[in-house]
């Protein structure tokens, strides 16, 4: 039986909770899909309540790519517009935020990239 998308999205954020070695308010997570199962990559980064200007890194390891791969096939699968690039937002609440991209950001070198994702929405 296939996953929903929700579904999907409570995969990311649950694996999201259990990578963060300390207690976070805000995580954002920057996402590529070069459109096959060997390309692509991401960033994860945080704030925590006592430190909100404070950005730290987590390690976006190959369990969340994979679940974030797997919300790329969903899309495809289910007719929509694939996307290049996604941004999830996700607040200690529980509420998220996602915005995808269309745009090829292998165009732009690794510094400028890096500068793109460490940007706290």
């Amino acid at each position: 039986m296939s996953k929903t998308l929700e579904q999907l999205y409570e995969d990311a954020a649950t694996l999201i909770n259990r990578t963060i070695p300390e207690p976070w308010e805000t995580t954002w997570l920057q996402v590529e899909i070069h459109g096959d199962e060997s390309g692509g990559g991401g960033a994860g980064f945080y704030n925590t309540k006592n430190s909100p200007d404070v950005v730290h890194y987590f390690e976006f390891g190959p369990d969340c790519y994979a679940v974030w791969f797997d919300i790329w096939k969903f899309f495809q699968e289910h007719g929509k517009e694939p996307w290049s690039t996604a941004t999830f937002t996700l607040q200690h609440s529980g509420k998220f935020d996602i915005q995808f991209g269309y745009e090829n950001l292998l165009a732009e070198d690794e510094y400028d990239r890096r500068i793109h994702w460490e940007k706290p929405i």
